[in-house]
């Protein structure tokens, strides 16, 4: 029974640890810095970009380079508030028609997949998911995603010392504060990030002159495409969610600009 209690009371302690990293999640702790975000980004665009062919020429590329021109414009200004040197923006279009995808790395370097052209369906569609991916890299969630992998190692690498060993009992417990990490920190942290991303995308959009409102159809789009398992599981809000929240947002956000809605 002692060696029972004290397991358990080693275990309240990495937990304890555990609630102390949420508490610092919801502080957007970095512990990278700027330039150390930027040149993980440069160093991971040419070996993620180089798995697929690159198209370069045609329509689709015309409106991707048109996009990504029209929304860096008006992002330049946010990226000077955490950063001291204007991104350089690039955006290559990548032959991939399952891919349904798209992303922005820090610095600016974005792609965007054929598979995810039907959905958008047309420029200013295209205009929702770039200026959604730019959100994570101005918001510089990328930062906060490894500082925060990385206090969470931490904990666990604690935890296990803690306990000492590597009976049944000792694996049990830690895979439960695995457990924990995984749906009480890590996926709802994801989550936060995609509809922080999704409000930043729709006042970037509003800005640089493109319908908000586009936001929501493609959302509900998406949702058409059916779901992949409970909200709470997923590192992204349920589509329909996040159309819902969205159509809630935009009104505020046009008369802040001064701009009139069209619904």
């Amino acid at each position: 029974m002692l060696t029972l209690s004290i397991q358990f009371h080693r275990l309240a302690s990495s937990l304890l640890f555990l609630v102390a990293t949420l508490g610092l999640q919801s502080c957007g702790i970095m512990l990278l810095s700027a330039e150390e975000e930027i040149q993980m980004g440069l160093q991971a665009y040419p070996e993620e970009t180089g798995k697929y062919t690159e198209i370069k020429s045609g329509p689709n590329y015309e409106i991707v380079q048109r996009v990504t021109r029209t929304l860096a414009q008006q992002a330049n200004a946010d990226v000077a508030q955490s950063f001291s040197e204007p991104f350089k923006w690039e955006c290559k279009l990548l032959e991939a028609p399952k891919t349904v995808n798209a992303w922005c790395l820090p610095g600016g370097k974005m792609a965007i997949y054929t598979g995810i052209l039907p959905i958008c369906k047309n420029e200013t569609g295209i205009a929702v998911v770039m200026s959604h991916e730019i959100g994570h890299a101005v918001l510089r969630h990328s930062n906060q995603r490894i500082s925060t992998n990385m206090i969470l190692k931490g904990a666990m690498d604690a935890g296990q010392a803690l306990f000492g060993g590597s009976t049944e009992t000792t694996g049990t417990l830690m895979s439960a504060l695995g457990m924990g990490a995984q749906y009480g920190v890590l996926l709802p942290f994801s989550r936060s990030h995609e509809s922080e991303a999704d409000l930043y995308g729709v006042e970037l959009m509003i800005r640089a002159g493109y319908d908000p409102w586009e936001s929501v159809d493609l959302w509900k789009r998406m949702a058409a495409l059916g779901s992949s398992g409970p909200e709470f599981l997923s590192t992204h809000p349920n589509p329909e969610n996040r159309a819902q929240r969205l159509a809630e947002a935009i009104p505020g956000l046009l008369q802040k600009y001064g701009k009139k809605s069209s619904r």
